[in-house]
C-alpha cells in the first residue's frame, strides 16, 4: 500500500510537472514545436525556429552533459519576451557520469516578437564532452 501511495504521488509530481498554461485567446491555430542539438567540447544549441507571423513560445529545455573533467557553467535562452537572455545554472559530469539540467515553464515563455526563435545554448562541456540539448513549445498565430 506504501508503494502505491508513492507511486500515486509521483505521478501527480510529473503532471503537475509538466502541465502548461497557454496564454489565453488561443485558436486552433497552434502548433507544438521543438528542437534538439547534440555536441562534443563546445557550446551546444537547439533552437525553436521562428515562423512568419507566429509567435514562439519557450515552455522547457533539457541539457545532459558529461566531460573528463566535471564543471560548473551557464547555460542561456535567448531572444524571450523583452529582449532578455535568461541564465540557468548548468553542470558538466564526469565522464562517465551525467549531469542534467532541466527547466519547465508555467506559463510558457514568449520570443521577443512575432516571426522570432528562441535559443537554448549549454556551456561549453570541454575534453572529450559530450552534450545533448532538447528544447520544447508552440508556435501560434496572434488574433487580430
Amino acid at each position: 500500500m506504501k508503494k502505491l501511495g508513492i507511486v500515486l504521488a509521483a505521478l501527480l509530481w510529473a503532471s503537475l510537472a509538466c502541465a502548461q498554461q497557454l496564454p489565453s485567446g488561443l485558436t486552433n491555430q497552434e502548433f507544438a514545436v521543438t528542437a534538439t542539438g547534440a555536441g562534443t567540447t563546445a557550446a551546444t544549441t537547439a533552437t525553436l525556429p521562428a515562423a512568419g507571423g507566429k509567435f514562439t513560445y519557450i515552455c522547457g529545455f533539457s541539457i545532459t552533459s558529461t566531460a573528463t573533467a566535471g564543471l560548473a557553467s551557464t547555460a542561456t535562452v535567448a531572444t524571450v519576451a523583452g529582449g532578455n537572455t535568461l541564465t540557468f545554472g548548468q553542470s558538466v559530469g564526469t565522464s562517465p557520469a551525467v549531469a542534467s539540467t532541466l527547466e519547465n515553464f508555467s506559463p510558457c515563455i514568449p520570443a521577443s516578437a512575432v516571426s522570432t526563435g528562441i535559443t537554448v545554448t549549454s556551456a561549453a562541456a570541454g575534453t572529450a564532452g559530450v552534450t545533448n540539448v532538447s528544447v520544447w513549445g508552440y508556435q501560434f498565430s496572434p488574433q487580430n
